[in-house]
């Protein structure tokens, strides 16, 4: 009798239930730099490619949130990659999104709904995942802060913009503390939903533990053909090809296996088509012959001539709406570029494998100048490749300025690791490329996308936010327009231009605010921004040191809110009159911003009068102090003994 060892490789395949957390705040209609497509157009043909990539098993559920957040599909299983269940009523809620027009951004109220659509999953799934998308930052309660608590799974986050316009230091902190990560665009360029798209493949990577195996970019001459190789091991047990381009319908694709086997859609392979993406599936254990799925593959691109001018047809269409002949010109642009490099893609192979590269930026300091820790670990089956690969790291700045540094193995251990500076404000694109061999000597590669982000307010506390909606009240939410107005340029310019200083403006609005809030209602949660200097000495509340008040009687108190109102009334129309002389001096947009401002205080004063009338609110006592929170007083007269706020 002989015995007979056998070795196996199991690979295991964890399931995950996944919850896609959509952004539809007013702002997500602003124009992208995608020609022809606002911000939800470009989400509205990326976010289905999360979809489409998920596994059978994997589960999936779509939540909404502006102001409010609400669930639209529960989590459930996926189901088969054409027509399952699961999956096709989560592309029915993504296709159903639209912008509220009206809607702000309360990102915590988000993570909770994803939170109480998988709180019910638990056991069914072996990890949970939570997908934000956002294209601005927080100006609506609950918070990122507020709502952490309730977050019990990996948080990924995909922010449509630049670290100025998302402030994402609190978003990156709750990715980072879960075992999750941020992905930021920048700058809007044309190349924003080609972005989102590998986006949203890579946080689904992050999220299931598959593997990126390559990811190149690349012209299909029309006529020729584009071939790209790449590597799979035994411990790949599942391999998606994704094609990417704006003209996908013009490309074909074909898979040679290492065997020379042909594998088509309907042959072998699964395929979906989207607009902007096609996704080849293989199994390569049911598509080749026993022992032969590892080894070099090579995906094969052709242009169909037909779908180029139905390609064509569809761009012409779609930029006929942009004004001063410009869509003319980037059409006559696109036609060019045709037929001098031919159909741009992006080809990218995502692996379901035992064999991980994992990869982690730390940073000390979110400021410009700081430097960003990378950190990459290398697993197959659980066993660390330890000087058994090369690693380097493509970091492309906010310039566009591309830097190839290589990872150096860690001293103990079998990490890789590199120091990367961020000398400029922005947005840092980060490709760490590993190539070596497995436990079994076969050649891989491995790819993993993440962004580093710094910007000159990094390391500052995250803004107030106030909830705009309180339980039993309607109406406008004068302290949210406000504090908005004041984040606009214009406004900003021309306060400082009258003489007015902004931020002792912004601080006395957002110690009001606070206190009108926390005395209707001590339920609402906030982050609180400490005021400095003299805006805190202008604003503190009723009651601090560095206050003297007493409670006036009801007679004297609305004695001190007929003058509040006189006094408001009274800069407005000084504020007006600035405008028309603005405007008769031919500076329209400054005219525009004074007449914003004006109309401003005047609704300020419709609801404040609201307020007072239902007793909620006392006024200051002139309107010098309604604007900046100073007394005006005469040198030598005491200080009127008044509660203001």
């Amino acid at each position: 009798m002989f015995t007979v060892p056998i070795a196996a490789t199991v690979v295991p395949n964890p399931t995950v239930g996944t919850s896609l957390v959509l952004d539809t705040s007013g702002s997500m209609s602003a124009p992208s730099g995608v020609p022809g497509k606002d911000r939800m157009a470009v989400l509205l043909s990326s976010a289905p490619l999360f979809v489409h990539l998920l596994d059978t098993t994997d589960g999936v559920g779509v939540v909404r949130f502006d102001t409010d957040a609400a669930p639209v599909t529960p989590v459930v299983d996926a189901g088969p990659m054409i027509g399952g269940l699961g999956r096709g009523a989560a592309l029915g809620a993504i296709s159903g999104t639209v912008t509220n027009p009206l809607g702000l951004t309360a990102i915590g109220d988000g993570l909770e709904a994803a939170a109480a659509q998988l709180t019910p999953t638990t056991g069914l799934y072996e990890g949970t995942a939570t997908i934000v998308f956002t294209d601005g930052h927080e100006t609506a309660d609950k918070t990122i802060a507020a709502a952490s608590s309730s977050v019990g799974s990996r948080v990924f986050a995909i922010g449509l913009g630049t670290p100025d316009q998302l402030n994402p230091g609190a978003l990156s902190d709750i990715a980072n503390g879960t075992g999750g990560y941020l992905l930021l665009t920048g700058n809007p360029g044309v190349d924003d939903q080609l972005l989102l798209q590998k986006y949203f493949a890579q946080v689904l990577a992050g999220a299931t533990n598959a593997a990126i195996v390559v990811d190149p970019d690349g012209f299909v001459p029309v006529g020729g053909k584009a071939v790209v190789p790449f590597d799979l091991t035994a411990a790949d047990i599942r391999a998606d090809v994704l094609v990417l381009s704006d003209a996908v319908g013009a490309l074909r694709v074909e898979l040679i296996g290492p065997d020379g086997t042909s594998i088509t859609p309907g042959a072998g392979a699964e395929e979906v088509v989207h607009d902007s993406y096609r996704v080849l599936r293989v199994v390569p254990s049911a598509a080749l012959p026993p022992g032969v799925g590892a080894g070099r593959w090579h995906a094969v691109l052709t242009v169909d001539d037909g779908g180029v001018e139905k390609w064509l047809a569809n761009l012409r269409e779609r930029l006929a709406g942009i004004a001063d002949n410009r869509g003319g010109q980037l059409f006559e642009r696109a036609v060019s570029a045709l037929k001098t490099h031919g159909v741009p893609f992006t080809l990218s192979v995502q692996a379901r494998s035992a064999l991980h590269m994992s990869v982690a930026i730390t940073q000390t300091s979110r400021l410009p100048g700081t430097t960003a820790q990378i950190r990459a670990v290398l697993t197959d089956s659980g066993v660390p490749l330890s000087g058994s690969a090369r690693l380097e790291a493509q970091v492309t700045d906010p310039t566009g300025v591309v830097t190839i540094v290589p990872l150096a193995p860690a001293s103990a251990g079998a990490a890789y690791t590199v120091s990367v500076v961020t000398s400029v404000a922005g947005v840092y694109r980060v490709l760490i490329r590993a190539v070596g061999g497995d436990l079994r000597g076969t050649p891989f590669t491995r790819e993993e996308l993440r962004t580093i982000t710094v910007w000159a307010r990094g390391d500052d506390a995250p803004p107030l936010v106030i909830d705009p909606v309180h339980p039993g009240t309607t109406g406008v939410d004068t302290c949210s327009l406000l504090l908005c107005l004041l984040r606009d340029q214009g406004v900003r310019e021309f306060l400082e231009r009258n003489k007015v200083d902004v931020d002792v403006v912004a601080a006395c609005i957002k110690r009001s605010c606070r206190y009108d809030i926390h005395a209707r209602d001590s339920r609402v949660s906030m982050v609180r921004t400490p005021a400095r200097g003299r805006a805190s000495r202008a604003c503190a509340r009723p009651g601090s040191p560095s206050r003297r008040a007493t409670t006036r009687s009801a007679p004297a108190e609305r004695t001190t809110i007929r003058r509040a109102v006189r006094g408001l009334v009274a800069a407005v129309r000084v504020s007006f009159r600035s405008a028309r002389a603005e405007r008769h001096r031919g500076l329209t947009g400054s005219f525009y911003g004074a007449a914003v401002t004006s109309w401003t205080v005047l609704w300020s004063c419709s609801d404040f009068l609201d307020r007072v009338r239902r007793g909620e609110l006392t006024g200051p006592t002139n309107r010098r102090s309604v604007l900046t929170g100073h007394s005006r007083r005469k040198p030598g007269r005491p200080a009127a003994r008044t509660s203001r706020e």
